[in-house]
Order: structure tokens, then sequence, then C-alpha cells
């Protein structure tokens, strides 16, 4: 490993202007030696990214991933992790340059070869989803919400664009991936305005993901949100009606918004806020 100059270097970059700046953890690899360090510069994260990691590997239940896509991977804890989890390879998007160079450096202080981390300094617009590697595991997360802002502005002018081309950009995902882990905010371009209504969040999230091509294995929704924070998973099965479950996720988003504004949390209430989702293809081809 080199030494805390590297490390500082990586945090520089990190903290780097950009609307996603200080975003993510470090792998367990980097804050298993540098945790101290990390401390001196008041590292805290807040995206729930260690709880959000145990969720989808225990919904992903030893399933067998070999390679896998992250689309938005910031500086790539996700990859990191997952890639380590399941002994895959993975290739990562990140568009914002100081991240991209970020996760170079912590890919190069892990010494991970160029064959099992590829990390492009580019996003991925729905033009580009054809010539797109598919695999078995996309991450996909807090991205969709942003297109017409981040990326994609000439075909998502108007938020009314925004739901008919998230169909379509998920379809072509959906042809190309086995698993999605997926999880979407709901302000579009960082404003008030709404992507769905609150109380019909889950259910147009739902609605979305099936019309283009993905099934809903399982849903993340917080739980001990006062103390350690960690995801329960819950399955969709036709034993259980929709419409309670779609009540129950409304209730917990409309307590969530309660609190945040009430109570200083250690974390992004708004990411709370978020469900998670475990998607499973039904329209890729083996």
């Amino acid at each position: 490993m080199k030494d805390s100059a590297s490390i500082k270097k990586i945090i520089d970059l990190i903290n780097a202007d950009g609307k996603h700046a200080s975003y993510q953890e470090l792998p367990a690899i980097l804050r298993n030696s540098y945790g101290d360090l990390l401390k001196e510069m008041n590292w805290i994260p807040s995206r729930l990214d260690i709880p959000r990691l145990k969720w989808v590997i225990d919904s992903l239940n030893a399933k067998k991933i070999n390679k896998i896509v992250d689309i938005g991977a910031n500086t790539g804890f996700f990859s990191f992790e997952l890639m380590k989890a399941f002994g895959a390879t993975c290739t990562a998007y990140e568009p914002h340059a100081p991240h991209a160079k970020a996760m170079g450096l912590i890919k190069e202080i892990c010494n991970i070869s160029d064959s099992d981390l590829k990390i492009e300094n580019s996003g991925v617009s729905l033009n580009d989803i054809e010539n797109l590697d598919g695999g078995d595991l996309l991450i996909f997360l807090n991205v969709l919400h942003h297109a017409g802002d981040d990326f994609d502005r000439d075909k998502v002018g108007a938020l009314s664009e925004w739901s008919k081309y998230s169909v379509n950009y998920l379809n072509g995902l959906s042809c190309k991936f086995d698993y999605m882990f997926f999880q979407l905010g709901n302000a579009w371009k960082g404003s008030s305005s709404k992507i769905f209504k609150d109380k019909i969040f889950f259910a147009e999230t739902k609605k979305m993901l099936e019309e283009s091509g993905w099934i809903i294995e399982s849903v993340g929704l917080i739980e001990n949100f006062l103390g350690e924070p960690r995801y329960e998973i819950r399955q969709l099965n036709s034993s259980r009606g929709s419409e309670d479950f779609f009540r129950e996720i409304h209730g917990f988003r409309k307590f969530f918004r309660y609190c945040g504004n009430r109570i200083s949390f250690n974390v992004d209430y708004k990411f709370m806020n978020r469900p998670l989702y475990l998607c499973r293809s039904a329209t890729k081809k083996a």
C-alpha cells in the first residue's frame, strides 16, 4: 500500500467541486488501513453505502455474478466491494473526471489489474446502451432522475418527457444484464419538481420497471434508523396485495420526511427515503 499522501490526494479528488462531491464511502481495504487518517480529515459520508452494500449482497443470495457494470460509479465504492464479494470483473462509468481519477488511484493502491477493473471517464447516454457490454449485474444507483440535467439534455427537455425516456433507457439495459441493483430519487433537476407524486412514488416506480422489462425480486426499506441503519429485504409476492405494500412504503417515506425536519441524522434522510430494488431481467437472452 502507498503512504498517506496517496490517500490525501484521493480525498482531495473526491472533494473536488462537483454536484456529487464527498459522496461515497471508501472501500474497506482503504478504510481498514487508513481509518485514523480518515477520521482526522473528518470524512463522514452520509449515503448509507455500507447498509446498501449489505442489503444487495444478501438479496443476491449467492447468485453467480462474474461481470459487473457500474453506471454513475462516483468513486467506485460499490464497484470495488461487489467485485470483491463475488470475485467478479467490473467496468465502471463515471463522467466527473476527479472522481474517475480518484477511482483510478484506489485501483492502483489496491493493485487491481486492468483486466479486473476498467474505468471509463464517461457517462452512458441512451444512444450508448446498444454498444454497452452487458453482464450479470448492473449497479444503477440514483442516476436516472438526473436525465435531462446531468446527461441526455437533448432527449429530456421537460419533466413530461422523463417517464417515456426512462422506460426506453431501462428497457435497453434489460436486454444487457441479468440483474440490476437500482435506486431512484424523485426530484428532477435538483428542484422541487417531483418525477412522481409522493403518494404513488413506489407504485409508479414499479410500473416503470415492469414496463421496461424488469421484474422486482426484492425491495429494501430502512429499519432501526435511530440506531445503526439497516435495510430489510421485502419480497413482492401475490399473497400480499400490492396496494397494502404501496401504502406501507408511502408511510415509511412520510415518516422519514417528518423526522428529517426534526431530528439530526448522521445520514442524509433523503436517501433513507429511497427504497432499494433488486431487479431481474425479463428480456435478456442467454
